[in-house]
Protein backbone atom coordinates (compact mmCIF):
# COMPACT_ATOMS: atom_id res chain seq x y z
CA UNK A 1 0.00 0.00 0.00
CA UNK A 2 1.50 3.30 -1.10
CA UNK A 3 0.59 6.18 1.25
CA UNK A 4 0.30 8.64 -1.62
CA UNK A 5 -2.30 6.45 -3.31
CA UNK A 6 -4.25 5.96 -0.08
CA UNK A 7 -4.36 9.72 0.52
CA UNK A 8 -5.46 10.32 -3.07
CA UNK A 9 -8.41 7.93 -2.62
CA UNK A 10 -9.82 10.18 0.09
CA UNK A 11 -8.82 13.64 -1.15
CA UNK A 12 -12.48 14.46 -1.69
CA UNK A 13 -13.20 14.05 2.03
CA UNK A 14 -12.35 16.73 4.57
CA UNK A 15 -11.63 16.80 8.28
CA UNK A 16 -12.68 13.85 10.40
CA UNK A 17 -14.19 12.00 7.43
CA UNK A 18 -10.79 12.06 5.72
CA UNK A 19 -9.05 10.73 8.83
CA UNK A 20 -11.65 8.03 9.50
CA UNK A 21 -11.49 6.84 5.91
CA UNK A 22 -7.69 6.65 5.87
CA UNK A 23 -7.67 4.80 9.20
CA UNK A 24 -10.34 2.39 7.92
CA UNK A 25 -8.38 1.72 4.74
CA UNK A 26 -5.19 0.97 6.67
CA UNK A 27 -7.11 -1.28 9.08
CA UNK A 28 -8.77 -3.14 6.21
CA UNK A 29 -5.38 -3.81 4.64
CA UNK A 30 -3.58 -4.68 7.87
CA UNK A 31 -1.02 -7.46 7.49
CA UNK A 32 -0.31 -8.17 11.16
CA UNK A 33 -0.84 -11.86 10.44
CA UNK A 34 2.36 -11.93 8.37
CA UNK A 35 5.96 -12.31 9.54
CA UNK A 36 7.51 -10.84 11.65
CA UNK A 37 4.42 -9.89 13.69
CA UNK A 38 2.65 -13.22 13.03
CA UNK A 39 -0.56 -12.05 14.69
CA UNK A 40 1.07 -11.15 18.02
CA UNK A 41 -0.74 -7.79 17.91
CA UNK A 42 -2.48 -5.54 15.41
CA UNK A 43 0.22 -3.25 14.05
CA UNK A 44 -2.22 -0.82 12.46
CA UNK A 45 -4.26 -0.34 15.64
CA UNK A 46 -1.07 0.26 17.60
CA UNK A 47 0.20 2.68 14.94
CA UNK A 48 -3.06 4.66 15.07
CA UNK A 49 -2.81 4.83 18.87
CA UNK A 50 0.80 6.08 18.65
CA UNK A 51 -0.08 8.59 15.93
CA UNK A 52 -2.92 10.05 18.00
CA UNK A 53 -0.62 10.34 21.02
CA UNK A 54 2.04 12.11 18.94
CA UNK A 55 -0.58 14.47 17.55
CA UNK A 56 -1.79 15.23 21.05
CA UNK A 57 1.77 15.88 22.23
CA UNK A 58 2.49 18.33 19.41
CA UNK A 59 -1.01 19.87 19.34
CA UNK A 60 -1.53 19.25 15.62
CA UNK A 61 -3.81 16.90 13.73
CA UNK A 62 -2.73 15.34 10.43
CA UNK A 63 -4.99 14.83 7.43
CA UNK A 64 -4.63 13.45 3.92
CA UNK A 65 -1.14 12.74 2.64
CA UNK A 66 0.55 13.82 5.86
CA UNK A 67 -1.63 11.39 7.83
CA UNK A 68 -1.06 8.48 5.45
CA UNK A 69 2.70 9.04 5.36
CA UNK A 70 3.01 9.32 9.14
CA UNK A 71 0.86 6.25 9.73
CA UNK A 72 2.90 4.26 7.20
CA UNK A 73 6.12 5.39 8.91
CA UNK A 74 4.90 4.34 12.36
CA UNK A 75 3.84 0.94 11.00
CA UNK A 76 7.32 0.50 9.52
CA UNK A 77 8.92 1.48 12.83
CA UNK A 78 6.80 -1.05 14.73
CA UNK A 79 7.57 -3.87 12.30
CA UNK A 80 11.28 -3.07 12.30
CA UNK A 81 11.35 -3.10 16.12
CA UNK A 82 10.14 -6.70 16.04
CA UNK A 83 12.72 -7.91 13.51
Amino acid sequence: MIPENVARLFDHLKGDQNRKSIFAYFLLHDESNLWPISGAFNVTKEAIRILKQRESDRGETAYGLELALELDQIISELVNEVV
